[in-house]
């Protein structure tokens, strides 16, 4: 396990009754790593649990929406581990799923999970 601090990060903001979810780690084109994932799935759950939210927006910021794993980071010689919470929304959709409709906003590069989320 390592203590490497997060180069990026993935946060949420809310307007009426839409959260709007952004991928903001620009310099590695939007790759996920494992504290991204966990907080993707955060705010995934919050649209979930939230009665007066309705939708979701998934975008990113920069000119691509995301290269995929940062693969160092979940399978390297050092990987990076963060357990999911039981009954906390999978952003890859195998298990619990969010039942609220969530609009992906696609541009540039995209790549595995990326695609993975845009089907879920």
């Amino acid at each position: 396990m390592t203590n490497a601090k997060p180069a990026g990060r993935v946060y949420h903001e809310r307007e009426d009754h839409i959260l709007k979810i952004t991928i903001d780690n620009v310099a590695k084109k939007n790759a996920f790593d494992p504290y991204m994932m966990e907080q993707l799935s955060d705010a995934m759950t919050l649209l979930e649990t939230t009665d007066d939210l309705w939708v979701g927006v998934l975008c990113a910021a920069g000119g691509d929406f995301t290269a995929g794993l940062d693969m160092p980071k979940f399978f390297g010689p050092n990987p990076i581990k963060v357990e999911r919470r039981a009954g906390d929304i999978d952003p890859f959709g195998l298990t619990n799923q969010c039942s609220k409709p969530i609009v992906t906003a696609v541009q540039g590069i995209v790549y595995t999970v990326g695609i993975e989320m845009m089907l879920a």
